[in-house]
C-alpha cells in the first residue's frame, strides 16, 4: 500500500466511525425522548444554527471545529467554543452566561458531527 492510499484508507475509516457516532447519538437519543422529540429537538438545533447569529458561530468556530478531525480533546473544544460564544454575544450586545454558552457549544459540536442529521434520517423508533 502506498502513502496516498493509506491516507485514504485512515480519511474513511474516519468517515465511517463518524457515521457510527451519528447513528449512535440518534438511537440513544431516541430511546430517551422518543422518535418525534428528538426529530423536533434536532430540527430546532439546525434551525438556531442557521440564523444569522448561528453563522457567525459556526464561521467563527471553525478553528475548533477542525480540531474535531485531528483529534483535538473535546473538552478543549468545547472550552474555547465557550469562550468563543460569549465574546461573539457581546460583541452583538448580549449578555451570554456560561450555561447557554455550553448549550450552544454542544450544540455546534453536534452539528459538526452530523448527529442532527443523523436524527432526521430515522424513520422508526430503534
Amino acid at each position: 500500500m502506498n502513502i496516498g492510499d493509506f491516507f485514504k484508507k485512515i480519511g474513511h475509516d474516519l468517515k465511517v466511525a463518524v457515521k457510527k457516532i451519528g447513528h449512535t447519538f440518534a438511537a440513544v437519543f431516541i430511546k430517551l425522548f422518543g422518535l418525534q422529540a428528538a426529530k423536533d429537538f434536532s430540527a430546532a438545533a439546525e434551525a438556531l444554527l442557521q440564523t444569522e447569529f448561528g453563522q457567525i458561530l459556526l464561521d467563527a468556530g471553525a478553528t475548533f471545529i477542525a480540531g474535531l478531525e485531528s483529534g483535538t480533546p473535546l473538552l478543549t473544544i468545547i472550552v474555547g467554543l465557550v469562550k468563543l460564544i460569549i465574546t461573539e454575544a457581546e460583541k452583538a450586545g448580549v449578555a451570554v452566561g456560561e450555561d447557554l454558552a455550553h448549550l450552544l457549544a454542544s450544540l455546534i459540536v453536534n452539528k459538526v458531527k452530523g448527529n442532527f442529521q443523523a436524527v432526521s434520517k430515522v424513520s422508526a423508533a430503534p
